[in-house]
């Protein structure tokens, strides 16, 4: 059975391991780098998802990266260096899920 996984920074995604899935914390690029080439070879994840910050350094590696495998890296906002893409992506993933958008700018 494949699997999902999450790569980025430790304080980003260090909560993902309690919803079962698998956490791969790096502390830099070429780091990231190195883990997500990892991750991809042992062609049992079937998403990967991946810190704004990190995806943002890793563009076009990720891009070779998925043209070469049946695997999804998703950008999802972390702690650090968001721009936008990965809230965009849980919207889009929420509306699918329950057939509703979420209004991140209600106030509570």
């Amino acid at each position: 059975m494949r699997r999902v996984a999450v790569i980025g920074d430790k304080d980003s995604i260090y909560g993902f391991s309690a919803l079962g899935l698998d956490i791969y914390p790096i502390s830099n690029n070429l780091e990231g780098e190195r883990e997500l080439k990892k991750i991809i070879l042992k062609n049992s994840y079937a998403v990967i998802y991946i810190t704004e910050a990190l995806a943002q350094n890793l563009k076009g590696h990720i891009d070779i990266f998925q043209k070469e495998n049946e695997v999804s890296i998703v950008p999802i906002p972390g702690l650090f260096g968001n721009n936008g893409i990965g809230m965009k992506n849980v919207v889009g993933f929420v509306k699918k899920a329950v057939g509703t958008e979420l209004d991140l700018n209600a106030n509570n």
